[in-house]
């Protein structure tokens, strides 16, 4: 039942009710949430990649001791994820850790980020929603988004951008879109992750046109330069890591950094015809994108489609007050920050998963059911108006589409509660395990310290005899000088490119290295420790030559 015509966003009832129902959905959602990062909290090795750049930054911080060495590690990070993600993991992760050891640490970090997701969504629900009844509607729906509940135990930056992001399209829309001193969060949430590069030329052509009128005066100079020298400070307040490259000159890391924007973010750019409609056809096929059966999901766009029109339609022949004109505005907003985050991804990215499109959905279903609220508010809460405008059916389609994709966010949640009891644990286990043999022989029978770099779905701790580090781009750990990496097939680079000449300055086949020749050994999962691990990909060690060649002779002509 819908709010009554009578004050019907103003009654206590719709504070009471709505706070209630918001209540409600936040504690079944914790439940499912609590057990989900409680498992696989035993061993950071058996980590995912993700989880480990952050955890791996807190374990790091721990193992030093001078308050020098200390503030260095705090400042001294991978630039990938920005300085404000590891901020919050830092802050509650370490206090955890001397108080309940590394598992309270995991269990803490990953608390701690579902709660920033949460506190993000429920200000964007109350940022876009008048109503509190409404509000809670749209907060289930997002509860029931299935990157939610990816985001809901993986620590990422994406928790932390989200919630900088509101908090910048509310005070945005305070300073009525104007340039300003607002700007920071904005360089804060770019900082944090790099997908919100798009929202600055899309805010800044809307603060442009809205001050389109004092462009000759000096007040739109002052603001300006406010806005951008706060953009830029927000920036590397989140990349201090950045900056410290600028101030130390270390152009390696800063270029690492722009290798993994430029490649790693948009892994593969094509046309755009097909780069979009490979983005439609995941959009409507892919049931771990909206959660619901592929038809739901055509009759959802064709009935969003419809009421973006109507509202479109509404404002430009429709007869509005002045009040609801700059509601509806902000509402479009809202919606066209949805479509500009999804952007980059569906016109550039060849492939992409689920959770990429998580920050986009939000603000797209915000500004829909927005739209909805306006319109009931507009036939001031008439039932029987409202059931023939095609709000009443979209509301009532993300109803039915929210009920699918909530089981499966609760199946979703329910499996990761039971990690440790599944066959591929204990197969990441052995393969961690084994790997750290085989370093540990190749450092032994070299004779000398060995420097691995790694892109596994799991840790590898360093070692007395090799030292590890995380790359996203193996083929830039040759330029260092590193003796093994470890990483996948389909990571390494494409005969006839640039990054595949480090590796023929440094490896060939082991046809080769049967010949005297340099070689690559490529030591895939069917290795005898490891033929049993079919359940995840196959990985690839490369070992630089010479190291090779002394173990060879070593071991007597043999390996491992």
């Amino acid at each position: 039942m819908l709010i009554p015509a009578t004050s019907w966003n103003l009654k206590k009832w719709d504070l009471a009710v709505g706070a209630l129902v918001f209540l409600l959905f936040f504690a079944i959602y914790t439940q499912w949430t609590l057990k989900a990062n409680w498992d696989l909290t035993g061993s950071h090795i058996v980590l995912t990649g993700d989880e480990n750049v952050i955890i791996g930054n807190i374990r790091s911080m721990l193992a030093v001791h001078t308050l020098q060495d200390k503030i260095y590690a705090l400042f001294d990070r991978d630039p990938v994820y920005g300085m404000l993600c590891t901020y919050t993991a830092y802050w509650v992760g370490v206090p955890a850790a001397q108080r309940w050891g590394e598992p309270g640490m995991i269990f803490t970090i990953r608390m701690a980020k579902y709660f920033v997701l949460v506190t993000a969504l429920f200000l964007l629900c109350r940022l876009t929603i008048g109503s509190w009844m409404i509000g809670a509607l749209l907060f289930g729906a997002l509860l029931s988004m299935p990157s939610t509940a990816y985001y809901a135990f993986m620590p990422k930056p994406d928790q932390e951008q989200l919630l900088l992001i509101v908090i910048f399209f509310f005070f945005t829309r305070r300073c009525q879109y104007r340039l300003g001193w607002h700007w920071v969060f904005l360089g804060l949430a770019f900082g944090t992750k790099a997908s919100a590069a798009s929202l600055i030329p899309y805010c800044g052509l809307i603060a442009l046109w809205t001050m389109r009128r004092d462009l000759l005066k000096i007040r739109f100079y002052r603001d300006a330069v406010i806005a951008g020298v706060v953009l830029i400070g927000g920036f590397f307040v989140a990349q201090w890591t950045l900056l410290d490259c600028f101030i130390r000159g270390h152009w390696n890391q800063l270029g690492k950094y722009l290798w993994f924007i430029a490649i790693q973010s948009v892994p593969k750019l094509t046309g755009f015809h097909h780069t979009f409609m490979h983005f439609m056809g995941r959009i409507l096929w892919d049931k771990n994108l909206i959660g619901a059966p592929s038809f739901f999901r055509v009759i959802f766009i064709l009935l969003a489609v419809a009421v973006v029109c109507k509202l479109l339609i509404t404002l430009r022949w429709g007869k509005m007050s002045d009040a609801e004109i700059s509601q509806a505005h902000f509402r479009i907003f809202i919606f066209g920050a949805g479509l500009i985050l999804l952007a980059p991804i569906a016109f550039l990215t060849a492939d992409f998963s689920f959770f990429h499109l998580h920050g986009g959905m939000c603000f797209l279903l915000a500004g829909l059911i927005s739209f909805i609220e306006q319109d009931f508010r507009r036939r001031q809460g008439n039932l029987k108006t409202f059931w023939k405008a095609p709000e009443f059916y979209l509301l009532v389609w993300i109803g039915i589409i929210a009920v699918f994709a909530v089981l499966r966010a609760d199946a979703y949640l329910n499996r990761q509660a039971k990690r440790t009891q599944d066959e591929h644990y204990f197969l990441l286990v052995k393969q961690s395990h084994t790997y750290q043999n085989i370093l540990q022989t190749l450092a032994l029978a070299s004779g000398q310290k060995l420097r691995v770099i790694h892109n596994g779905n799991f840790e590898i701790d360093p070692t007395p005899w090799y030292s590890t580090d995380r790359e996203f781009s193996p083929c830039l750990g040759w330029l260092k000088g590193v003796e093994v990496v470890i990483t996948y097939p389909h990571l390494l680079p494409e005969p006839g490119t640039p990054a595949d000449a480090l590796y023929q300055k440094y490896v060939g086949t082991w046809a080769d290295f049967q010949q005297g020749k340099q070689c690559l050994y490529i030591f895939y999962d069917q290795h005898p420790g490891l033929r049993s691990s079919t359940a995840f990909e196959s990985l690839v060690m490369l070992i630089r030559a010479d190291i090779l060649a002394k173990t060879w002779h070593a071991l007597g002509g043999k390996l491992f």
